[in-house]
């Protein structure tokens, strides 16, 4: 008769010897590389993902702040002679300022921007008489804003945006839509300028060549004077 040998049980938790083995160290090394090139590839797609993001956030916030700044020297640039509705106020006298002008352009001597004031009536949500004077001006490459109202002695200053080189008025436009050069009115008397004025064309040149152009429209009568 064949004898049948029993074989022990394994104990529980025991390996047969051979059933398992380690990993070794070349696999584990290239366990390692796999892992670094797939780290390496994610990583790069995040960041290259977060720097898209911020430019387009950037680029998104500059077009936002351009379009607020362009709307809001166009609607000042624009009010430029208004001394409110009716008969009444057709002759009320600016006090702010010296002259007679409602839009002065005037370059400093040494510099390439010009500065463009204002003057008007504001008869909106107002506290005072409406009268303001607003400059605007190119300090420290940044274009600023500066406001004086009666009563003031001090101008408030807001500034608009930044990385700008300067800002010209580089032409008058009438009526008949003739455009003339701002640099050959430089010092006419008023007789001698161009009348009916009906706008004026402004150019901002940033730092690193980009620049804004834009043509302001004039709707109120007005005396106005180039100096440089």
């Amino acid at each position: 008769m064949n004898e049948r040998r029993a074989h022990p049980e394994p104990r529980p938790g025991s390996v047969r010897a051979g059933s398992r083995r380690g990993f070794t160290l070349v696999e584990l090394l290239l366990v390692a590389a796999i892992f670094i090139v797939v780290l390496a590839a994610l990583g790069t797609f995040l960041v290259d993902g977060l720097r898209a993001y911020r430019v387009t956030t950037e680029r998104s916030e500059a077009i936002q702040d351009s379009e607020a700044v362009l709307q809001l020297m166009r609607y000042e640039v624009g009010m430029a002679g208004f001394r409110g509705l009716g008969a009444a106020t057709v002759a009320r006298p600016f006090t702010l300022g010296s002259g007679d002008e409602a839009i002065l352009v005037r370059r400093p001597s040494g510099s390439t921007s010009d500065e463009l004031t204002v003057r008007y009536f504001e008869d909106r949500y107002v506290t005072d008489s409406g009268e303001r004077q607003v400059t605007f001006t190119v300090t420290s490459q940044t274009l600023v804003r500066q406001e004086l109202r009666p009563g003031s002695a001090v101008a408030t200053t807001e500034l608009l945006v930044g990385n700008v080189e300067s800002m010209r008025v580089v032409e008058i436009v009438d009526r008949e839509r003739s455009r003339f050069a701002t640099e050959s009115l430089v010092g006419l008397p008023t007789a001698s300028l161009p009348p009916e004025l009906a706008g004026l064309n402004v150019v901002v040149q940033f730092v690193g060549g980009r620049e804004w152009e834009f043509l302001i429209g004039i709707s109120n009568p007005q005396v106005y004077r180039v100096v440089h």
